[in-house]
């Protein structure tokens, strides 16, 4: 990776501050909670350029923050245009359509494909069969997609040579548990999974980095801007000083020396006085981890551990918890083992 993940987000606060006053001026279309849910659709066509052949059969869902899904696509930022408040436009830029669902202001009557440039490509007429907001290729509903949307068009806006877009697009795409963009000009990605944003490929190297929670890279974003972050800086990376007792339990499993391995921890180790982690810089945590790793297990180095995710945070004044999966591969002694491991850290 060419250049460190953390100044790489640290420029981002710099470079954005006039960026985040012209996003919030776009006319965002408010899809009413009566749309929510999943639809049987047909497409309808005679246009030889369409995407799909004319008959050709789809589920679509409507779930909150603007979200639209259909095959392994999420739709965000839907828009009003030209003074029309009856539909809302999603552009889907790399599949090269737009997506307009009437009628918003009444009951659902149909979603008009077109191309880029406003041409109709075709129709998709159908019903509401469930009130189920579960994007099927995800396999549950998209959590904070305006958060997530943000984290996409401000990395575009900032940095274009990192992140080109040709047009302006506002898809999403779905892959093994990942919302991801992908981005040819660069070979760069931008994921979010488990409530953690990655960087992967073209300057970021072949594996997945985290850069932080959602919720930590923007308040870490405020802060570095000189501004208060939403709720005062309450959110899960606004860590307590202090020393606390950290106590990891979970589990592992996986093969030891060709056996396999399965195994619960009720606790794995207990550190009597540790400061609480900073949230705010996953590299930080996860290297803290490591070295706990290493304190409690001689056998496991560094660059034995991988894949490591952290979730689930829970902040107060006198208790810190996060989940932390990862993988841990040696060859002396030979295993390759997953861990799952809850992490809490209490107050002395």
């Amino acid at each position: 990776m060419n250049r460190p993940l953390s100044r790489v987000f640290t420029s981002l606060v710099i470079l954005l501050a006039g960026s985040l006053s012209a996003l919030t001026q776009a006319q965002t279309a408010q899809i009413p909670a009566s749309f929510h849910g999943t639809y049987s659709l047909t497409f309808e066509t005679d246009n030889p350029q369409a995407p799909l052949p004319d008959g050709a059969t789809a589920q679509l869902v409507l779930a909150p923050g603007g979200a639209l899904c259909i095959a392994d696509y999420i739709l965000t930022d839907p828009q009003l245009e030209s003074g029309n408040s009856a539909e809302a436009f999603w552009t889907a830029g790399d599949a090269g359509v737009r997506l307009a669902l009437s009628d918003i202001s009444g009951p659902f009557s149909e979603i008009n494909v077109l191309a880029l440039d406003g041409s109709f490509l075709g129709q998709m007429t159908g019903t509401k069969i469930s009130d189920s907001t579960t994007c099927g290729s995800l396999n549950e509903v998209p959590p904070n997609i305006e958060e997530i949307d943000d984290v996409f068009s401000l990395a575009e806006q900032a940095f274009a040579d990192l992140f080109p877009t040709a047009v302006s697009d506002a898809s999403l795409r779905v892959l093994d548990g990942f919302i991801y963009r992908h981005y040819e000009g660069s070979g760069a990605f931008i994921g979010i999974n488990n409530d953690t944003v990655y960087l992967m490929g073209g300057p970021f190297g072949d594996q997945p980095e985290s850069v932080g929670s959602i919720s930590g890279v923007l308040d870490q974003l405020y802060i570095e801007l000189g501004m208060e972050p939403p709720g005062g800086g309450d959110n899960p990376g606004d860590m307590p000083d202090g020393e606390f007792t950290l106590t990891v339990s979970g589990s592992a499993s996986g093969t030891m020396e060709g056996v396999p391995f399965d195994q619960q921890f009720d606790p794995l180790f207990v550190i009597d006085s540790v400061a609480s982690p900073d949230s705010g810089d996953l590299q930080a945590m996860e290297d803290q981890l490591i070295a706990q790793l290493q304190e409690s297990m001689e056998s496991v180095e560094s660059d034995a551990v991988s894949n490591v995710v952290i979730s689930e945070e829970t902040v107060e004044e006198d208790r810190v918890f996060f989940n932390v999966t990862f993988d841990v591969d040696t060859s002396d002694p030979p295993m390759s083992l997953n861990y799952d491991l809850d992490y809490e850290f209490i107050r002395n």
